[in-house]
């Protein structure tokens, strides 16, 4: 069995002004802007890292280093847009195999055409005592290390406008589409005529296990989209029996 389904939306109208880009790109993945979906991903456009391992970005068409600037500016031509954060097309295929009185059932899902903002090194958070930093070993550390890194260069005292820049940059902009190994069934049935003194009519045992495996994702980096910020869905195993008289 195959479920797919597609979903589109659009803004037409919102009578509020969204502020500065940064209100935009920080909004939760809720971003009401006229012509594009309600729940969208914009970030900041990059240049690469300077000579010294700063990050750079663009403010009407030129790159810059003017974090407050970019971050203040009220012009959303000066962000990009990645797509929707939800995803356009999902659905699932169920297989059901049988053998004789052996059952498997295997549900596989899919998710594509959506984005997600993965984490970073934030060096004010740094700073402030959080040492759960992703990135850090990939920082700019040398001259030259522009030319194959993103991560940008440690400064104390840190910059919160340039660390703010770096978060919503579109560095850390994936697609999030994936395929997953949803869940797994495996069933043994018996019956009065497989068994004659069975005192059921019939008798299932079987094991069900969830959130088994990520088959396939878009990004690069290992990361479960559907939970970059946290640990990913639990795994799941359980056994039972159905008896029916």
């Amino acid at each position: 069995m195959v479920l797919f389904n597609y979903i589109t939306n659009k803004v037409t109208h919102y009578e509020l002004s969204p502020g500065t880009n940064d209100n935009i790109v920080q909004g939760n993945y809720f971003n009401p802007l006229v012509g594009y979906p309600l729940y969208s991903i914009f970030n900041y456009p990059s240049a690469k890292l300077d000579n010294l391992g700063n990050p750079r970005g663009y403010l009407n068409g030129q790159v810059s280093e003017d974090y407050t600037s970019i971050l203040n500016s009220t012009n959303p031509s000066n962000l990009a847009y990645n797509g929707s954060a939800t995803p356009l097309y999902f659905g699932s295929i169920i297989n059901n195999f049988s053998y004789r009185q052996f059952s498997l059932s295997v549900g596989i899902g899919y998710k594509l055409d959506y984005y997600f903002r993965r984490t970073s090194l934030n060096y004010t958070s740094l700073f402030g005592g959080n040492f759960n930093q992703a990135d850090f070993t990939k920082r700019w550390q040398n001259p030259g290390d522009e030319n194959h890194t993103y991560v940008p260069s440690m400064i104390y005292p840190a910059d919160p406008t340039r660390d703010e820049f770096y978060t919503y940059s579109n560095s850390l902009v994936d697609r999030a589409d994936n395929i997953r190994l949803q869940d797994l069934k495996f069933s043994y049935s018996l019956n009065r005529q497989s068994i004659r003194n069975l005192p059921f009519k019939t008798l299932q045992f079987y094991v069900y296990a969830n959130n088994l495996a990520i088959l396939w994702r878009a990004n690069h980096e290992g990361l479960d989209p559907d939970s970059p910020y946290a640990s990913p869905a639990t795994k799941s195993v359980s056994f039972g029996l159905n008896a029916s008289f």
